[in-house]
């Protein structure tokens, strides 16, 4: 527009000289009309071509941003004791006995249930005998090699029957091994008919009852340990990358407001698809009001870092079943493969070739292909 008007301007100078000079000049304007008009097109069209290519396709774009971390989460969960399980008798039989009662509280040791087992007892009984006879023979072959020794000094026995019964005496202090070793065995045997509290704590839950077939195995009843505490917490697998071991947390009741401190002693490792476990310890020397089945909140403080998020509209799915976004650059959109993250209020945290500040196309992305024109509408 500035070299038109200066054009027109030395066309009105042409007009106030004499004729020879206006000649002259007549002359220079029609070379620079020539020489400067199609430069002057060609900046013009360049400016103009990307908004008014008829082919470029009409988009919205948003800027790409930093998504702030996430500093503190509250999560539900419910107390449970350290030490739990189910116990079972290693061997099948009849539950002959039940020693407690269900909600009893219990000693380390206590005898909890007692199995009947026909073939246990002849066993363990049997395997007495074989170790008196055992040692019984051993005790005579010993004394039958001392009075042989006593012989032999004197010249009264050879030696080779003195060597004999040395040898039959060690093997028999061998026997009297095995045999005691065999007797062990079925006296364990015998003493796992016999199920006891492997802590204190209390029986909540029986299975079976008196009478009842027990498999080797199947539990009999469920054993709540009384000392340390716990929670046990599902938090997503990113998330729980920002999760230190020994962390301190923040367990509130959530029926009251009593708080305690807790530490992370356990980050369950991530599948596919499934959040990790996290566990916490509860400080010791609580109070008695926190309790196995209590129900709490826990507060946790995750170091994550700063991601960038782009609005969940801006997400397409490629041909190849891959996330994908168009990038807006010198007017044209490139495809740009990304792999989204937590979502939050329309925004989906991504990684991918992208920095702050981008433009991306969060409308009319329909039709577009990788290196399409595109021109921004409001």
């Amino acid at each position: 527009m500035k070299r038109t008007l200066r054009l027109k301007d030395s066309l009105r100078r042409i007009t106030d000289r004499p004729a020879s000079s206006s000649i002259a000049l007549f002359a220079i304007f029609v070379a620079a009309l020539l020489f400067g008009w199609p430069l002057l097109q060609a900046e013009e069209t360049s400016l103009v071509a990307p908004e008014t290519d008829p082919s470029a396709y009409p988009v919205r774009v948003a800027d790409v941003r930093q998504s702030e971390p996430l500093r503190r989460v509250q999560l539900p969960a419910v107390l449970r004791a350290r030490q739990r399980g189910e116990l079972a008798f290693l061997h099948a039989g009849q539950l002959a006995e039940r020693r407690v009662a269900l909600g009893e509280r219990v000693s380390e040791g206590q005898i909890l249930a007692v199995l009947h087992n026909p073939a246990l007892m002849p066993g363990a009984e049997a395997a007495e005998a074989r170790s008196r006879e055992a040692r019984l023979n051993l005790e005579q072959l010993e004394r039958e090699v001392e009075r042989l020794q006593d012989l032999h000094q004197r010249n009264l026995v050879p030696t080779e029957e003195l060597e004999r019964n040395v040898a039959r005496r060690d093997a028999a202090a061998q026997a009297l091994l095995q045999a005691e070793a065999a007797l062990s065995e079925a006296r364990e045997q015998l003493d796992e008919a016999t199920l006891r509290a492997p802590y204190a704590g209390r029986v909540s839950e029986w299975m079976l009852e008196a009478g009842q077939f027990v498999s080797a195995g199947q539990p009999v009843l469920s054993l709540v340990g009384d000392g340390e505490l716990e929670a046990a917490v599902q938090l997503a697998a990113q998330r729980s990358q920002g999760l230190e071991l020994g962390q301190d947390v923040l367990v509130q009741a959530r029926e009251s407001t009593r708080q305690i401190a807790g530490r992370v002693r356990e980050i369950g490792s991530s599948q596919p698809g499934r959040p990790s476990e996290i566990i916490i310890e509860l400080a010791s020397g609580h109070e008695s009001d926190w309790h196995s089945g209590l129900a709490v909140n826990v507060v946790l403080d995750l170091a994550e870092p700063a991601r960038l998020s782009v609005p969940l509209s801006a997400l397409i799915q490629s041909p190849s079943g891959q996330s994908r976004l168009f990038r807006v650059e010198n007017g044209r959109a490139l495809a740009v493969e990304v792999t989204p993250g937590r979502l939050r209020g329309g925004w989906v945290d991504v990684e991918g070739e992208l920095a702050e500040g981008d433009r991306v196309v969060v409308a009319g992305h329909g039709r577009l292909l990788d290196d399409d024109l595109v021109r921004v509408v409001p």
